[in-house]
């Protein structure tokens, strides 16, 4: 950070510097020393290089040292607000670069020490001189001699140097004193600015690879026998291939799949899987709230437990949610989602296993200076699903009060599907063992072997990767009610007679057609630990609308990256968004610094309707805000019509809010269903059209409203910290 501003600044006093030695041809008897200068100066010589040429052809004449001189010390030609800023950047620069990454030598340093302080005051003399000059006398100038000084200018600068030079000398001795013993500090202390200047970033500076795309063809028999093909529509079979390359698929029955519509049904439903569970509950949420609902949810499972000795439970909440202290119930009381927790795994430690997932790019001096709740924007565990012996219950809803009475989200079923939820356990299975654990004493610790997120960041972040990235294997096909894996082909391993008779062929016994049928793709996003399986199978979504086919998407906190928006722009079907209103987002009256999230939106809302009015696309793509008195909204996915059909074939449901913070910051997980089955495309068709209805189309005058105004910080922080949202 302090070498670009040094960069930068010095290249800006390099063009006046060049601009003004045309028209004052000043000295240069304070180049004696400008040899010293560190090499951030000559970084910027293509600047220098360009002004030399425009003055050539101006007709102008220079002799070399002319030339060498724009190059070496372009701050001595004038003096500018920049000049302080140069020198201050500078010198920090340079001061954490030679003590940090020049552990053996402090040589650098030393350097910059001297040529600094010989610089700095034989530029300000210069000024000094020049302001007395322009009111007491006229410089005399030689046309091919701006070398000819003043007389009285080179007495100033022959007495300065030598006090120069002291000083230079008594810096000198004092840091080589002063530096070694307080390297280690220093270096601690760069590292961690480092750290806190990079969270401006939107994007990871690592290089660790992400997920690779693995193609395996399909087999020749499959082919033979089927042509290929999985779904009759072209469109959806091109897709049906292209996600298999990133992961896995699943077969479900369509009659086991099930959407909700109200958060009352989600909470009726959950406490009753929960009651009638006897081999597992798994749940993965973001946190667990703290009133009288959640209480009954952790009551719920304690009876469980004594109902059922061989049942285990597992649950997952993000370390920096989960520790965050709220109000308590009793005025004055301080809980958190540890201390909601802590009866359980005090009574049952060996039949409940609590992970708090802890972000590796949260450390050292970052998470000191951090306070609660800000400290999550550094990235945090967003996987919302839950499990109950052999259903699976998809959605974007936490477990707290709001989300179970009137904040509206989406919640998919898909019941008796055990291979499914076995490979959802697996990946909540997998988060956890690189997560702390929660004891029956409330302490915190680590698995045996776990890497510490806080101590060695790198390294955790390349044994989480290796883990993760097991479970996405392309082309590996699961059947409903089965534990069989096959490879290459939906069809597996079996025989043409097995098929034949029906004993393992999933259309049906003697169908050599396609019929309806229903695949999921279950995708994870862990940008933090270089996971992009669900970035790259959402672009493919997103790029795979034909003229006539619509893609709908639902984004509570509206905040698509730049990728998915120009996906969307460069798309050729129809795109219908919707998004939260101010009044119905989240975060809409929130104190503190949290109230400008809403107008934060807002502005970011603003900027896409204005990309598709200057696109002239308002009438391929339209926006709509849902608005519903007294509700938030808090709906993430989206739903794909193919060309000529009247009901959505694919549908999206998760976590993930298709933002920066998705993308690249938080673990997210999300469904992409697949179906040419008429029924269930109704249901996808109704639930879509449930959501829409309480909603409001964006129009020219929307962003005109007194309670639209965006304040300048908050334009601000969406041009710079839009990632973190």
């Amino acid at each position: 950070f302090f070498l670009s501003v040094s960069f930068l600044s010095s290249g800006i006093n390099a063009e006046y510097g060049a601009a003004s030695f045309r028209n004052t041809q000043p000295d240069h008897a304070s180049n004696r020393y400008s040899f010293f200068l560190p090499p951030s100066y000559l970084l910027t010589y293509s600047v220098r290089r360009s002004y030399i040429s425009y003055l050539i052809k101006q007709g102008f004449t220079y002799t070399p040292l002319d030339i060498i001189y724009i190059f070496y010390q372009p701050l001595s030609l004038l003096s500018t607000p920049l000049l302080e800023t140069t020198l201050l950047t500078t010198i920090l620069g340079w001061f954490f670069l030679s003590v940090s990454f020049s552990l053996h030598s402090i040589t650098p340093f030393l350097l910059l020490v001297f040529s600094i302080t010989i610089n700095h005051p034989l530029i300000h003399f210069r000024v000094d001189f020049k302001q007395k000059q322009n009111k007491t006398s006229t410089l005399q100038q030689q046309t091919h001699s701006p070398f000819l000084l003043q007389q009285q200018y080179q007495q100033i600068m022959e007495i300065e140097d030598m006090f120069v030079i002291i000083i230079a000398v008594i810096v000198v001795i004092i840091a080589s004193i002063a530096v070694p013993p307080l390297r280690s500090k220093v270096f601690k202390a760069a590292w961690h600015t480092r750290l806190l200047f990079s969270v401006i970033r939107k994007t990871s500076r690592t290089t660790t690879p992400s997920v690779t795309r693995r193609r395996t063809p399909a087999t020749t028999e499959f082919k033979e026998e089927y042509g290929g093909r999985v779904f009759e529509s072209t469109q959806l079979n091109s897709l049906f291939w292209e996600l298999s390359t990133w992961g896995p698929a699943f077969k479900v029955e369509s009659k086991n799949v099930e959407f909700l519509r109200e958060p009352k049904e989600f909470y009726d439903q959950l406490m009753g899987k929960i009651r009638t569970a006897t081999k597992r509950v798994v749940l993965a949420s973001l946190y667990l709230g703290h009133g009288q609902m959640e209480e009954d949810i952790i009551q719920e499972l304690i009876n469980s437990c004594k109902r059922s000795p061989n049942l285990q439970v597992t649950i997952l909440i993000d370390g920096l949610r989960g520790t965050r202290l709220v109000p308590g119930k009793t005025p004055g009381t301080k809980t958190s989602s540890v201390e909601m927790l802590l009866p359980l795994v005090k009574q049952f430690p060996q039949q409940a296993t609590v992970y708090l997932y802890h972000t590796p790019n949260l450390a050292g001096l970052l998470k000191k200076i951090l306070p609660q709740r800000y400290n999550e924007a550094m990235g945090v565990s967003h996987i919302k699903a839950y499990i109950m012996d052999d259903s699976l219950l998809m959605t974007g809803a936490n477990l707290s009060s709001d989300y179970f009475t009137e904040r509206q989200d989406r919640y998919s079923w898909f019941h008796n599907t055990p291979s499914l939820a076995d490979y959802f356990q697996a990946i909540v299975d997998v988060v956890g063992s690189f997560s702390y654990l929660l004891a029956s004493d409330g302490k915190l610790h680590l698995p045996e072997g776990a890497i510490d997120p806080l101590k060695n960041s790198k390294l955790f972040k390349e044994k989480a990767f290796k883990k993760v990235n097991a479970l996405l294997k392309p082309h590996y096909y699961y059947y409903p009610n089965s534990k069989i894996i096959t490879e290459s082909s939906p069809n597996g391993r079996y025989s043409s007679e097995e098929l034949e008779n029906g004993s393992t062929n999933p259309w049906g016994k003697g169908q050599k057609s396609l019929g309806p049928s229903t695949w999921v793709f279950p995708t994870i996003q862990m940008g933090q630990i270089h996971i992009r399986q669900d970035e790259e199978v959402t672009s493919q979504i997103l790029c795979n609308t034909f003229p006539t086919a619509t893609l709908y998407i639902t984004s509570p906190y509206f905040n698509l990256t730049n990728k998915y928006i120009s996906y969307l722009l460069e798309s050729r079907g129809s795109v219908d968004v919707i998004c939260a209103s101010p009044q119905a987002n989240g975060w809409n009256k929130a104190a503190g610094l949290a109230g400008s999230i809403t107008a934060a939106y807002t502005c970011i809302e603003k900027q896409f309707y204005d990309k598709v009015v200057n696109g002239g696309q308002k009438a391929r793509i339209s926006l709509s805000e849902y608005t519903r008195d007294g509700w938030t909204f808090h709906a993430k996915g989206l739903w794909l019509t193919t060309a000529g059909e009247s009901l959505p074939n694919a549908t999206a449901i998760g976590s993930p809010n298709f933002g920066g913070r998705s993308v690249e910051k938080d673990l997210e997980a999300q469904m992409i269903l697949l179906t040419d089955d008429f029924f269930l495309r109704g249901k996808m068709d109704q639930e879509r059209k449930y959501l829409w209805g309480p909603s409001e189309k964006v129009n020219d005058d929307t962003f005109k409203r007194e309670d639209r105004k965006i304040p300048f910080h908050v334009w601000a922080f969406c041009k710079f910290g839009s990632g973190f949202m």
